[in-house]
């Protein structure tokens, strides 16, 4: 069942660049990950409505897309991990999500992990600059739908073997599918549970 709070979440606005950004004025929930992730896929299912546009082409969001509820926001950060053509656009891709990140707004991260693969090296990166930054983050395994109950069981073993080499400064990992809905209502709950605890509320 949708909890109230996502009924009428809207988009407030899309950004390329950072001197755009809305006012801070509520918990801030970023969604990050790899390009092609399920970051979109992951959101609409949050909302219960096709809010955010997906693709099976990488890199189709480059902007950073700001979702608003009463209490809280949902940052949709650009995917990392392709290749864009225009090396100005790849610049200005770069240098966006870094001021963001940088600018340690987020309240919270959802740090999503295709669990069909290993992590890559850029995931690495992005799990070690939220631990060293403090952001408080939640590690979240998307496509789980996708392997067996044996498969995801040694890929969550071998991830958890990975992060640990990284960080142990995450606050959970939760597995999650777009496609069945496991874990939808945790998410939410999650994002309420951050917004009532943030002194934004």
């Amino acid at each position: 069942m949708k909890e109230k709070e996502f009924e009428n979440i809207f988009l407030e606005k899309s950004i390329g660049e950072i001197n755009q950004i809305p006012a801070k004025t509520l918990t801030e929930i970023a969604l990050s990950g790899r390009s092609n992730v399920g970051k979109s896929s992951l959101l609409n299912s949050i909302i219960s409505k096709k809010i955010a546009y997906t693709s099976k082409n990488a890199g189709k969001t480059i902007l950073i897309n700001f979702y608003k509820a009463k209490n809280f926001r949902i940052a949709d950060v650009p995917g990392y991990g392709f290749s864009l053509k225009s090396r100005n656009e790849k610049t200005r891709f770069n240098k966006l999500t870094d001021e963001y990140f940088n600018s340690k707004r987020p309240d919270c991260v959802l740090q999503l992990i295709d669990s069909r693969h290993d992590l890559h090296d850029n995931d690495k990166q992005m799990i070690n600059f939220l631990s060293e930054t403090k952001i408080k983050f939640y590690i979240i395994l998307t496509k789980v739908d996708k392997l067996s109950n044996s498969q995801y069981e040694q890929f969550y073993l071998n991830l958890k073997s990975q992060i640990s080499i990284i960080s142990q400064n995450y606050s959970e990992i939760i597995r999650v599918s777009a496609k069945t809905g496991l874990n939808i209502n945790k998410i939410r709950s999650l994002i309420i549970s951050e917004a009532k605890n943030s002194r934004w509320y």
